[in-house]
């Protein structure tokens, strides 16, 4: 495990980089976000004690997703080993980060049966 620290607005990795690690925040907290087809969306805000970058290691594929500090941020980067080492020695923790991950989850589909406002062919500025 190696301690890392970002400053705001500061990158942490990008989407569909190779994975090759998770992080454990410390302090401070993370945004992510995708992008496609030239449009970005925001994803989730992370904070201490939130794991981010798991879903590589664990599917072996690139990165879903960009990581930036939200604000100035310490992590803790754990290698794939340390990270499933983790697991195995900590199933208490295995639950708490399924439930957040299922969190995580409920909070997108959500958000994808938000209805889409319509855009208005015209700005409206105040003079």
């Amino acid at each position: 495990m190696q301690r890392e620290r970002f400053a705001t607005g500061e990158t942490i990795f990008r989407q569909n980089e190779a994975s090759h690690s998770a992080y454990l925040i410390l302090s401070g907290s993370v945004d992510i976000h995708i992008e496609e087809n030239g449009r970005r969306a925001h994803v989730a805000t992370l904070k201490a004690g939130d794991v981010l970058g798991e879903m590589g290691l664990i599917t072996d594929q690139p990165r879903s997703a960009t990581a930036t500090a939200q604000k100035d941020c310490a992590l803790m980067r754990l290698e794939p080993e340390e990270f499933f080492r983790l697991l195995d020695e900590h199933p208490q923790e295995i639950m708490d980060y399924v439930k957040a991950l299922i969190e995580r989850l409920r909070k997108l589909n959500t958000r994808l049966l938000e209805p889409i406002p319509k855009q208005t062919s015209r700005a409206h500025f105040k003079v």
